[in-house]
C-alpha cells in the first residue's frame, strides 16, 4: 500500500503467539560467523533496510508494519 505521505507500507498479520520483534536484541555481527549464535539476522536486516518498523497486537493478531519512505530515497523507485 502507498499512503498519502508516499510511504510504501507492508503489513504482516498473524494469529500466533505475541512477539514484538522490536524488542529482539541485535546480533553481535562483529563476532566471527563460526562463533555467532543462530538466529536474529532476519530481524536485524528488516530493521536495517526499512525506514520504520512498527508492531502492535490487537485482539488475537500480531501486526507488523514495514515502512519505506519514498521521500528519504530521492527519486529512485521503490
Amino acid at each position: 500500500m502507498l499512503d498519502d505521505n508516499k510511504r510504501f507500507i507492508i503489513e504482516l498479520v498473524d494469529t500466533g503467539i505475541p512477539l514484538n520483534i522490536l524488542s529482539v536484541a541485535a546480533p553481535d555481527i562483529t563476532v566471527d560467523i563460526s562463533e555467532r549464535l543462530i538466529g536474529g539476522l532476519g530481524v536485524f536486516l528488516i530493521k536495517k533496510f526499512m525506514d520504520a518498523v512498527q508492531y502492535r497486537h490487537e485482539g488475537n493478531k500480531n501486526i507488523l508494519s514495514l515502512i519505506m519512505d519514498k521521500s528519504k530515497r530521492g527519486q529512485a523507485p521503490l
